[in-house]
């Protein structure tokens, strides 16, 4: 980039350590500077001793860049947030936006001085500005002027203040010149307006007493304030549909072309502004923002490949002259198109324009289209700010660039991941961080095989193996060369193997490294065979423990027995067929074996509130005369309806299954204390259904038979709001059993043998907006809303049903009120503190594997397998998220052993706004990898699918890796629902080319970057 040294000092410590998070937060400093005016001497900005609003100095990105951001006043879009405000709110906002621009590195502040024939300024050719203070013309009380402050607190920051100015445009959607101030030169000259179809009213510019007040306006900035520049934006005619044929005929001279006499009406406008400026102050610089095409290919030679609008047909600016004439210093077209938009390509346009300036005194600025980050389509070109990041680094990649300007201002404030990009871009690599140093290991000779890292026995039929050697020398394996290799020397290659022993032998230079891998082929399972015939001992069922079940289930009778032989069961008094799963024996050199079956059904009884004892099975196995009799180790028990058959949960935080099976997860949590019928019990007795339906583990509760029936009597109900965590408590007179469960925005909690109903007493704002109950099968059944408005992110259930005895009610006294409670929390948002949007946060980022548990190995093997690299994103990320503001816990910071339930339970109690954990991805060893890379999130709970999303969309697009989606799967440490739980796989470890980009040092500390700037765009 060309050199350009900026007129004021970039005084990044003055701003750097103001962080504000409103207006109400720069109180601390108003009073010091608030009301200094230009007959004081300045003084530094007070720096805040808050070491929340503190960061280190960081590097300027590139000292050569000009780095602006607009401000626009029209319409109150970015400053004031409103008209009419009081001059100390006015200075609030003004500090609070240039605090911030300074922090985001910015170098220059465009602020809009005139938007609509009016005037932030004091000025004696232009009204005050209704967006000021709510009337044309109405000055602001205290003699304030906020170009005079804008300026002067600019400077002090460092910052440089260019005067935007609309020259053309008179007033917004009305055409009714009433609206105007008796003083404005548009009310006194009305033959000097256009009132054009698009409902706005427009100086003509073919006047040229309109072009001398737009001149001298330009001369009264330049001669009464300091500022750095002054600034046109796009607007000029604002199509060919305007009304100037009468002008045309008197003013047009000696040109015949409507045309080109509109388009020598802006070139004098131009070339006579500069001329002014210049003769004023000849440092003041002068430039243009202008549509970013001059013209289509198509229609004019000169023009770029493009076939969007065109700025020198449309608004008749030859945009592209007064950079050759030398009438701006600077030009910053508006490439408002993303990179490969087939309409209006952004690097073919930046490429024109770059021709245009090659050679030539002007500055190119590039104007970007920051406003439009932040698509919620991760589709869309603008998801995120990948784009803003592929146009700056293409910037960078083009001599003639020499800065950027951004439109605007309030959407990095309200698209805080922008924000954060923006400092990080501006402000370089974040060295002050204490980021971990990912090393990689030392070896002696350059070639080393990860995988296999020893001779292997394997019954795959080939295998991927992959190393590292020298990437300047070539690499043979088995005497063919190995084209694969990275970068960094880290290769892969896919071999077969035959039965029996393979071996593979690398070499590099004098280096052999050997490899025997034995294959070995499986074959079928020999069928059971005997000398004689019977029931297999050990194979009857039920086999260990009664099995419990109600009328009308299924239980069945099985066995092992003599393929061809007749086998019954004997329950009851009644005796049962079992039936074969083969009739045909493989052989007959010896007794073949197979299972037998038979399906019972529990007869329907109308016995209540007891256990029937239906007995042990007996199986009968008959066998070309040979006849054995087989007592089953187990009975069959009935379970009638309100039998008094107990579980009482034993363990805290036991896990109920929607099945009698771990698969699939768990789909809720029981307290201790808590009680329910007994429904039904495994044959292995390592499962108990209760009666609210669900199965819990036996080790996880307490059977028991009462003489009395079990029921609860809700009390009372009480529910409270609060910015994070809403509450529905249950004052009940028993301890039962609980579960909530989340489909869509619909909470279902279901209370276990209530009687009764109580109403709930809603409150405005609170998560819960409706509900509806009812009594279902002996339970209370609570169905709750979710507000639309209200992102539900978390949820669980807590009781007090394991009182201690110093407690107000204790085990002793089992009819005192207990307290079953539904907590619910909604999702956080971002503070608004620019360099701290994080700030209030809590994630818990768990480093996968550790110790023992290596992980997946890459092609260092255990040198540098996935619980290094994991561990060192972790901490990465760590550094990174509390640099942002967030309180961090790490599940651990060093090589501990961590099993997958201590990582749960630590996010279970420290209940965080969202649990992280990083992995690195792999594949089966025989899947050849070389192809196979991306970056993906996996999930379990819906409350987790958004920021799974969010997660792979955004550090995919960010940072230009492949985007493997959001998948959902039961997996351990996934399972809390009080928190959004997601396990990122940032890579494939075993695709060499992935792993040199997961043991790349600073491509690892900017991932942590996206990282951060990803949970930044999900809690904004």
């Amino acid at each position: 980039m060309k050199f350009r040294s900026l007129r004021f000092a970039i005084v990044v410590v003055l701003v750097l350590s103001v962080i504000l998070s409103g207006c109400s937060g720069i109180s601390g400093i108003i009073g010091a500077i608030g009301n200094t005016g230009p007959e004081d001497e300045e003084e530094p900005v007070p720096v805040t001793t808050d070491p929340e609003n503190t960061i280190p100095e960081p590097e300027p990105h590139d000292e050569e860049e000009f780095r602006g951001i607009w401000v626009s006043t029209v319409i109150n879009l970015d400053y004031p947030s409103k008209p009419g405000i009081p001059v100390s709110e006015l200075k609030e906002e003004a500090l609070e936006i240039l605090d911030n621009c300074a922090l985001m590195g910015f170098t220059a502040v465009f602020l809009q001085v005139r938007p609509s024939g009016d005037a932030l300024y004091k000025s004696e050719l232009f009204p005050w500005s209704q967006y000021l203070t709510g009337e044309q013309g109405l000055a602001p009380e205290d003699d304030f002027d906020p170009l005079e402050f804008w300026v002067e607190q600019a400077h002090l920051r460092g910052l440089e203040l260019h005067a935007w100015i609309n020259p053309y445009r008179v007033a917004r959607l009305t055409h009714d010149v009433n609206t105007l101030s008796p003083d404005n030169y548009a009310y006194l000259h009305p033959e000097w307006l256009v009132m054009h179809t698009d409902g706005h009213m427009y100086y003509n510019p073919g006047i040229p007493a309109v072009r001398t007040l737009i001149v001298d306006g330009i001369i009264e900035i330049v001669e009464n304030y300091d500022v750095d520049g002054i600034h046109f934006d796009d607007y000029f005619y604002p199509d060919s549909k305007f009304d100037d044929d009468k002008e045309f005929e008197k003013f047009g001279g000696r040109l015949t072309d409507k045309g080109d006499w509109r388009r020598d009406n802006i070139n004098k406008l131009i070339e006579e502004t500069y001329t002014a400026i210049k003769s004023v102050d000849s440092s003041v610089r002068f430039g243009v923002s202008p549509f970013g095409i001059w013209a289509n290919e198509s229609e004019n030679p000169l023009g770029s490949k493009t076939r969007g609008n065109q700025s020198y047909y449309s608004h008749y600016a030859d945009t592209r002259r007064w950079v050759l004439e030398s009438w701006v210093d600077y030009i910053c077209p508006q490439i408002y198109w993303n990179i490969g938009y087939s309409i209006a390509d952004y690097e073919v346009l930046l490429q024109w324009w770059a021709d245009v300036v090659r050679n030539t005194s002007v500055d190119l600025y590039i104007g970007h289209a920051s406003y439009r980050t932040g698509n919620p389509d991760p589709d869309s070109a603008w998801y995120g700010t990948a784009e803003i990041r592929r146009q700056l680094e293409l910037n960078e990649k083009t001599p003639e660039v020499d800065g950027s300007v951004h439109f605007r201002y309030a959407f990095f404030i309200t698209y805080p991941p922008l924000a954060s990009f923006i400092i990080d871009y501006h402000h370089g690599p974040a060295e002050y961080v204490d980021y971990p140093i990912l090393q990689l290991p030392e070896y002696e000779e350059a070639l080393a095989l990860g995988r296999p890292e020893k001779n292997i026995t394997t019954t795959f039929d080939k295998m991927y193996l992959i190393g590292r050697c020298n990437p300047d020398l070539p690499l043979y394996l088995n005497g063919e060369e190995v084209t694969h290799i990275t970068g960094d020397g880290y290769f892969g290659k896919m071999v077969k193997l035959d039965e029996g022993e393979n071996s593979f032998e690398f070499v590099q230079g004098d280096v052999r490294i050997t490899r025997i891998i034995h294959r070995s082929v499986p074959h079928g399972a020999e069928p059971l065979r005997k000398d004689t015939a019977e029931i297999i001992d050990g194979s009857t069922y039920p086999r260990d423990y009664d099995v419990y079940i109600t009328p009308g289930e299924k239980i069945t009778f099985r066995c092992t027995a003599p393929i061809g032989a007749s086998v019954s069961v004997t329950l009851a008094g009644k005796s049962y067929k079992l039936y074969p799963s083969t009739t045909k024996s493989p052989g007959d050199d010896a007794i073949y074996y197979t299972r037998f079956s038979y399906t019972y059904t529990l007869p329907e009884t109308d016995v209540t509130g007891r256990l029937v004892v239906y007995g042990t099975p007996v199986y009968k196995m008959t066998y070309e005369g040979v006849t054995q009799t087989v007592t089953a180790n187990a009975g069959l028990v009935c379970v009638t309806p309100n039998a008094p058959y107990y579980a009482r949960v034993t363990n805290d935080n036991a896990f109920i299954y929607a099945k009698s099976s771990t698969s699939g997860g768990p789909i809720g949590e029981l307290k201790a204390g808590m009680v329910d019928y007994i429904t039904a019990v495994t044959s292995a007795g390592d499962w108990v259904r209760l009666g609210m339906g669900g199965w819990v583990q036996r080790t996880d509760v307490d059977r028991f038979e009462a003489s009395d029936s079990f029921s609860v009597e809700l009390v009372d109900t009480q529910y409270d709001s609060s910015d994070k965590w809403d509450t529905l408590s249950f004052s009940v007179d028993g301890t039962p059993a609980a579960k909530v469960s989340l489909d869509n925005s619909t909470l279902t909690l279901v209370i276990s043998n209530t009687e009764n109903l109580l109403p709930i007493k809603l409150v405005s704002g609170g998560i819960i907006s409706a509900y509806s109950s009812n009594i279902e099968s002996g339970s209370a059944v609570y169905r709750l809303t979710v507000d639309k408005d209200i992102v539900l992110d978390g949820y669980y259930l807590d009781s007090d049903f394991s009182m201690t005895d110093s407690s107000e009610h204790t085990d002793n006294d089992p009819s005192a009120p207990r307290t079953l409670t539904l907590h619910l929390k909604r999702r956080p948002k971002v503070s608004g503190i620019v360099a701290k949007p994080l700030k209030g946060i809590t994630v818990m980022v768990d480093a996968g594997h550790g110790n023992a548990d290596v992980g997946a190995l890459g092609p260092l093997g255990v040198d540098m397998a996935e619980k290094d690299i994991t561990l060192l994103t972790a901490v990465k990320v760590k550094h990174e998220l509390e640099r942002l503001g967030a309180e961090v816990l790490m599940t651990r910071s060093g090589d501990e052993a961590v099993s997958l339930d201590e990582r749960l339970s630590m996010s279970r109690n420290a209940r965080p706004d969202l649990f992280l954990s990083i992995h690195n991805n792999a594949v089966e060893v025989n899947v050849d990898a070389t192809s196979i890379m991306g970056i993906s999130t996996w999930y379990m709970r819906s409350i987790s699918k958004d920021v799974a999303e969010d997660i792979v969309n955004y550090i995919s697009s960010d940072l230009g890796r492949v985007d493997r989606r959001a998948n959902q799967a039961s997996l351990y440490v996934c399972r809390g629902y009080w928190a959004p739980s997601v396990i990122l796989e940032t890579g494939f470890i075993c695709n060499p080319t992935e792993y040199e980009w997961l043991t790349d040092d600073e491509a690892q500390n900017e991932l942590a970057r996206s990282i951060a700037r990803a949970l930044i765009h999900y809690f904004s």
